[in-house]
């Protein structure tokens, strides 16, 4: 899970920089838009990539366990987060009201419960992987 998290944080900050850089086009954004797009770049899509990808390496840290299973697990795993990541991307940029917001704190503040549940739940299991 560790590792998962620790790539997405540097995917997410690459990501943030990239489009906030010169590099992808002729600044369409002034300078107040500018921060305003960055702070929420910066702390909304950083987290969630970092959350989803905990989720995601809490399913493959199973699959290691759960042999039998691994394929479930590791489906369910990419299933979730990908539905979960393009509801948060459909609902900042095409939900107007109070659901805009509602809706991706509501993921991150899910998402932030389980992967704390699953580190604790993790570290509860044996350290045995099962892989052949």
């Amino acid at each position: 899970m560790l590792y998962m998290i620790i790539a997405a944080l540097g995917f997410a900050v690459t990501e943030n920089l990239l489009i906030l850089s010169p590099i992808s086009g002729p600044p369409q954004f002034q300078f107040f838009e500018t921060l305003t797009i960055s702070a929420f770049r910066f702390i909304g899509a950083t987290v969630l990539h970092a959350l989803c990808s905990g989720t995601l390496g809490y399913f493959m840290a199973l699959s290691f366990l759960k042999t039998k299973e691994r394929i479930k697990l590791l489906v369910f795993g990419f299933s979730l987060v990908i539905i979960l990541h393009g509801l948060y991307n459909f609902s900042i940029m095409e939900i107007e009201g109070y659901l805009r917001f509602l809706i991706p704190v509501t993921i991150l503040v899910g998402l932030t419960s389980f992967v704390s549940l699953g580190f604790k739940r993790l570290k509860k299991l044996a350290s045995v992987c099962k892989i052949k």
